[in-house]
Order: C-alpha cells, then structure tokens, then sequence
C-alpha cells in the first residue's frame, strides 16, 4: 500500500497531485453538508477551490511546492479581503498562517471516531487493484448513502467496521488486536450481524429467485447492505461493465441484491449522479 500516491498530499508541486487532494477531500466530505462550489481554479502557482456550507460561501487555496514562501497566499487575501477560508484538514502550518494574520476560517469536519479512524489506518492510501479507486472511498461513498437512506449514525459506525471483520482472516486480526474494546458496542454487533449475512450470497453463490436470499431481522444492516451493494454496482458500472470476465454473473448478482433489498433504480442513479457531482467525477 505504501507505494501508493496518497489520497491527501501535503505537499504537491503539480496541479494534478493539488486536484487529487481535492477529489479524495471531497469524497471524505460527502457525509457531510459540505459540498464544492464550481470547478477548481488553477491558478499559476496553485489551486483555489470554492466550497460551501448551506449558503455560506468559503475558499480553500493549495500553493505547490516549489512556490512556497514567495507570498502568494498573502497577496491573494489582499485581492479577497472578505473571503473566509475553509481548512479541509488540521494541518497546523496552514492554521498557523491563518491564525497569526487573525483571518477568519472554519474546519471541514469529516466523519469521525473510532470506528473511521480504525478502518483509515487499516486501508490508508490502498487502491483497489482493478480499478485504481482508493479503498476508503468505498467507506466515504456508502457513508452519503446510508445518510440518504435515513440510516442511524451507530449503522454508520457499523459501515466502517464491516470491512475490518467480513471475512475471517480480517475478524480475527482486528479481535487480536483489540478492535471490539475500543468501539461501540452496537456498531460491533452490527458488523458481525452484516458479516453473517453479506457472505451468505456472494457472487458465486446462486438462488432460484432473489426471494432466497437471507436478510437480517434488523433494518440497519439492510441498509448497510444497500449501501454496499449500490456502492459496488456503481464501480462496476464505471469500471468493469464491459471488461470484467465475470460481467454477466456481476449484472445478476446486482439485480438479485436490488430486488431482495427493495434498492429502486431512480435511487441508485440519484446516489451515482451525487457522487460524481459532489467529487467531480
């Protein structure tokens, strides 16, 4: 994993490295009321991005590498002078800078608590190997769907756990290492009641009738199932639709897992279109 670009660089000297911080932030954010105003601005040396929360309107600059320390954040702020600043991350140079000039601004929170930090850690700046997608964009992305399915927040908490403990080899690690003592209860029994019933019907199992599939009694695992499942349709339709070998046997497991969830198309389509215009594709 570590030989990774990763999902939030720091420090950048392209305009590509700067809009992939971007990207990764906006997918971080989507949770959350947070969302981009307009298309980046690339400036010479570096990237303005607009941003807003409800109606108010916020600024976000990233300046490259090599045009640090040449004053390009402080004649910016002297063209903008009403402009308030939105930090995307805690990064205490940036904040320093902020603070020290007595400029207002806001931090972007993301989605937070054990239950993130410990499926961040995990994946870190991990791609997925067929399609280059990171890891933890699986967790952003079903995280905004979950919130649009109404789901509580101790399923959301129970969405980042799921990848920890699905299969064996990643429950018993994360029960060695102590995972079920340092989060919720509620999330854990959720993770394992997902776990049960995720891996019942995987792709090379078959039903007579989607009729067969086994749910769980309880209503937020079946929403953490719909997210999964419109999540993964979502990257299989951008990335895989036409070149994966198993394509067919993918269209149908999708389709038996949207018709025993109940998933309408008019949804999954609206959750698609959010993400691509919230992320920027």
């Amino acid at each position: 994993m570590s030989a990774d670009p990763p999902r939030f660089p720091r420090l950048a000297d392209t305009h590509a490295d700067a809009l992939r911080y971007y990207h990764s932030r906006a997918t971080q954010l989507l949770v959350t009321d947070w969302t981009r105003d307009g298309e980046p601005e690339l400036l010479p040396w570096g990237v303005h991005v607009r941003m807003r929360l409800h109606e108010a309107l916020f600024h976000s600059l990233f300046v490259l590498t090599s045009e640090m320390g040449k004053g390009h954040l402080s004649a910016w702020r002297r063209d903008h002078p009403d402009a308030t600043f939105v930090v995307m991350d805690a990064c205490d140079a940036v904040t320093g800078w902020l603070k020290h000039r007595l400029i207002p601004y806001v931090v972007a929170e993301a989605f937070s608590g054990p239950e993130y930090a410990a499926i961040a850690e995990r994946y870190g700046d991990g791609r997925a190997a067929r399609t280059g997608a990171y890891l933890m964009n699986h967790i952003d992305e079903g995280l905004l769907i979950l919130r649009r399915l109404g789901a509580p927040d101790v399923a959301m908490r129970a969405w980042c756990l799921h990848p920890l403990i699905q299969d064996d080899e990643s429950l018993a690690r994360s029960w060695s290492e102590g995972l079920h003592a340092r989060v919720d209860p509620g999330a854990w029994t959720l993770a394992l009641e997902y776990r049960q019933f995720a891996n019942r019907h995987l792709s090379h199992h078959t039903v007579a009738s989607p009729a067969d599939i086994a749910l769980s009694p309880l209503p937020e695992v079946a929403d953490m199932l719909r997210a999964d499942k419109i999540q993964n349709r979502k990257d299989f339709d951008l990335f895989h639709a036409n070149a994966h070998p198993r394509a067919d046997r993918l269209r149908a497991y999708f389709a038996e897992w949207f018709v025993r969830l109940d998933i309408d198309e008019a949804f999954h389509h609206a959750m698609v279109e959010e993400i691509s215009a919230r992320t920027g594709g």
